[in-house]
């Protein structure tokens, strides 16, 4: 039997956090997580074209926990207290055309995480992900469980 242990989190959504442009003379991009956080993710870009997922951690304050561009075999996961490079396990184009996401990808020790959310609010550029968390797979058969809020984005 598989015990599931879960780290509930304080609920709150990142709100308008999520996207900021650059100056008009550059060529726009969609850019997370405006400033340094020790404990979160660096500030990720979409150039034109482009789509991504960003998450962010629902505890107060927010911290930009997960990231990838659309298409990419690889998303960026702040976990442990440190930047993460994950390997999906599934092609990740066209997840527009789905209700929400379900992604797996394979940690830096092995380890299975799941990516979860439904598509809710549609926003100027994307779309809101509600219900969402990222299930990290534990050696000794527990399962941590990170409730997130989530944006699809495109720019």
């Amino acid at each position: 039997m598989i015990f599931t242990r879960v780290l509930m989190l304080t609920v709150v959504f990142v709100g308008g956090a999520g996207c900021a442009t650059t100056s008009p003379k550059d060529a726009p991009k969609v850019r997370a997580a405006a400033t340094t956080d020790a404990n979160a993710l660096p500030a990720q870009e979409l150039a034109n074209g482009a789509c991504g997922i960003f998450f962010w951690s629902m505890t107060s304050p927010k911290h930009f926990v997960f990231f990838q561009k659309e298409g990419a075999n690889t998303a960026e996961f702040f976990f442990d207290a440190r930047a993460q490079k994950l390997r999906a396990e599934q092609v990740t184009s066209g997840l527009e055309d789905s209700y929400g996401v379900n992604l797996s990808y394979t940690g830096p020790s092995t380890e299975k995480i799941t990516v979860k959310g439904v598509y809710s609010e549609v926003l100027d550029g994307g779309r809101r992900i509600s219900d969402a968390a990222i299930i990290i797979g534990k050696d000794d058969g527990w399962q941590e469980i990170m409730p997130v809020s989530g944006l699809y984005a495109c720019r």
